[in-house]
């Protein structure tokens, strides 16, 4: 049997503790090479010669988590020309039951999956008293923009450039971060 990817891929998702420096790494780049489809794409599990769940969405996490960022900015690429030409995340979560013949529509792995991507791309992480963001853009991106945010009660606006990333908190600039640098607001 494979690895359970769902469970091991994202221990940091889980708050697993890391008994050993580097296993979580391990465990993510193990599930991306033992469950990659020919397009590049995670798959279900290693019996499964097919996407099934929540599987990319975890990959992901996993990658971006342990800072994995070669293989996550790969994978990212892979995963996003994978999905459908009508722009709809939502198409690629269908999973054909062959023993009905029907397909199951899976809304909440979309949801999942853009949540993934963004937590790839801002790497922000809500904390007891304010958040921290790790914002990552891979090469092939010019920049991402986030607007809109709710955390801890504030608007949050985040722009990931190349070389750094504006932070704006209700309206307000807040900070420059330097791309490979993570930034921490507490409130008070």
């Amino acid at each position: 049997p494979g690895p359970l990817v769902n469970g091991y891929a994202t221990p940091s998702f889980f708050g697993a503790p890391e008994t050993r420096p580097g296993v979580h790494r391990a465990m993510a780049l193990e599930c991306l090479r033992t469950l990659a489809t020919p397009e590049g794409v995670a798959k279900g599990n290693a019996d499964t010669p097919v996407y099934a769940g929540m599987t990319p969405a975890y990959l992901l996490h996993a990658l971006g988590s342990v800072g994995e960022y070669r293989a996550g900015d790969r994978y990212l690429r892979d995963l996003v020309c994978s999905l459908p030409s009508s722009g709809g995340a939502w198409e690629y979560t269908a999973i054909d039951l062959p023993w009905t013949g029907t397909d199951k529509r899976r809304g909440g792995d979309s949801g999942v999956l853009l949540a993934a991507v963004m937590d790839y791309l801002v790497g922000l992480r809500p904390t007891w008293t304010g958040f921290t963001i790790r914002p990552h853009l891979p090469a092939y991106c010019r920049a991402i923009e986030v607007t809109g945010l709710r955390v801890r009660g504030h608007r949050l606006d985040v722009r990931v450039g190349r070389h750094r990333s504006r932070v704006i908190l209700d309206g307000r600039p807040l900070a420059l971060v330097p791309a490979g640098q993570s930034f921490t607001w507490t409130a008070g």
